[in-house]
């Protein structure tokens, strides 16, 4: 195979991102993707081409769009649960401002709902 681009780098190292994010395991996204986990490792390897039914099934299993996978950057709100995870990674102690600068630095953009 040939990925001359990164493309599928890229995009096998952004489904690694998400699933992190989320803290799931990658033999739990390939069960409820609906995929062998020989094959999600490989897609997020970047050594295999998934198609889009597939890469559609992984976005249903991290619960985003699929775009996603392909584009770094997100917006989140304060009130997004992905956020109360970043949280959660760091404890209550460290509170959300750690929580914020966490996801930037991971490439997020961070927006306060009003």
């Amino acid at each position: 195979m040939n990925d001359q681009d990164g493309t599928l780098a890229r995009i096998g190292m952004r489904i690694v991102e998400l699933r992190k994010l989320k803290g799931i395991k990658q033999i739990d996204l390939a069960i409820s993707a609906g995929i062998d986990d020989s094959s999600l490792r490989r897609i997020e390897e970047g050594r295999a081409n998934p198609t889009v039914k597939t890469l559609a099934k992984i976005a249903k299993a991290l619960s985003v769009e699929i775009g996603e996978l392909f584009d770094g950057k997100k917006e989140y709100s304060i009130t997004d649960p992905d956020l109360k995870m970043a949280e959660e990674h760091f404890g209550e102690t460290q509170g959300i401002e750690k929580s914020i600068e966490f996801l930037k630095s991971n490439g997020y953009l961070i927006f306060k709902s009003v």
